[in-house]
């Protein structure tokens, strides 16, 4: 199992607000006039007859989704932050959203390995106490706590006195591969690459060299054989979740590639608005209170949050073409045999329903 994977198994990154804007895009707000279409509009654009009166189509995913409440900007409602039109009115999906050839749709997904006896030793180690090393001649092993210094040329980049626990994947891979055969006081010189989505939008998409420095190392006792068995059974559990979070991420990724987004619901917006602003806003009495607090301008703020509601205004048409693809909600039998054997996903139940049709239209896909 890739040590990069433990990352979500024992913890979770915690992302400032401030570095969870990813890319912006200066030219993603529109006006209301520029964007904003009526369902009339939308037909005489050639999705319909304009001529023929037709009740709004409700999918049983926004049939079943509490309405979201008022956004503290409402007017923004009515148009798109990327361009794509709003239909302000009553609507068809198919207004909406033109749903891919499922069958036979190449899906880009390296399946995590299974892990080994080896992987299961080290994490058993990383849930027991370390305790420092005495021996001089001790060099870095896997499971290990590692006291380390990283040091680069941009000085707000180097940080001292970090803690590793190697094998964990909380620091990068070059970081925590590097370190196993080092002793106390070595240095050596490591360069990392870092992905376009790292949660440390100074580091996204860049390669730094770094001169790592160990301070000293820490180390369990080796484990029993039932904590080896137990540390197993919860990594091939973890390795199966992994594989199933990921594929439904890169189905998703291959399925709004290959569909065409036509126009957005404004209820749609406004949910996207207000989950957005409520992740942000809890425990404040007001978004304005929020940015006082984080020293963040309106301004700032809308183009962050613009990002996120074009994203998530494409995943929901998505979920809900797939729905009426499939036939699959929440009420299925399918879902809740689901649900069943792996619970249900609390900080957003939507993608545990979307792993649900990916489960059930996996034969009809090509991955890789």
């Amino acid at each position: 199992m890739h040590s990069r994977r433990m990352t979500c198994i024992v913890i979770a990154a915690i992302i400032a607000f401030s570095c969870s804007c990813g890319k912006k895009e200066a030219d993603s707000q529109l006006s209301a006039e520029q964007a904003t279409v009526d369902a009339g509009e939308i037909i005489a654009q050639g999705s319909g007859n304009a001529g023929t009166s037709r009740p709004a189509a409700i999918s049983p995913l926004e049939e079943g989704l509490a309405d979201p409440g008022e956004s503290e900007w409402d007017g923004r409602d009515s148009f798109s932050p990327d361009g794509i039109p709003v239909i302000t009115g009553e609507y068809q999906l198919s207004d909406c959203i033109e749903l891919c050839d499922i069958d036979g749709l190449y899906v880009n997904y390296e399946m995590e390995k299974e892990p080994d006896e080896e992987d299961a030793v080290t994490y058993a180690k990383l849930l027991k106490e370390a305790r420092p090393v005495i021996n001089a001649d001790a060099v870095v092993e896997a499971g290990d706590v590692v006291s380390i210094d990283l040091y680069t040329e941009e000085e707000a980049l180097s940080r001292v006195g970090v803690s590793v626990r190697v094998g964990l994947g909380g620091e990068p891979k070059e970081i925590e591969d590097g370190l196993i055969g080092m002793s106390k006081n070595e240095e050596k010189r490591i360069s990392v690459m870092y992905p376009e989505d790292y949660f440390y939008q100074d580091l996204n998409g860049r390669t730094i060299d770094y001169k790592i420095i160990v301070n000293s190392i820490a180390r369990a006792d080796e484990p029993t054989e039932m904590e080896v068995s137990t540390a197993m059974d919860y990594l091939e559990e973890e390795t199966q979740r992994l594989n199933r979070t990921g594929l439904a991420k890169a189905a998703s990724e291959a399925f709004l590639e290959n569909s065409e987004i036509k126009a957005y619901p404004e209820k749609v917006i406004r949910q996207a608005r207000s989950r957005y602003e409520n992740k942000y806003t809890a425990g404040f009495s007001s978004l304005n209170e929020f940015l006082d607090m984080v020293g963040m301008t309106s301004a700032e703020f809308r183009e962050i949050e613009n990002e996120f509601v074009s994203q998530r205004a494409k995943e929901q048409l998505l979920l809900m073409a797939l729905q009426e693809e499939t036939g699959i909600t929440t009420m299925s039998d399918e879902y809740r045999q689901y649900v069943a054997v792996y619970g249900v996903n609390e900080d957003d139940p939507d993608e545990t329903l979307f792993e649900v049709i990916i489960e059930n239209i996996k034969d009809r896909l090509e991955t890789g």
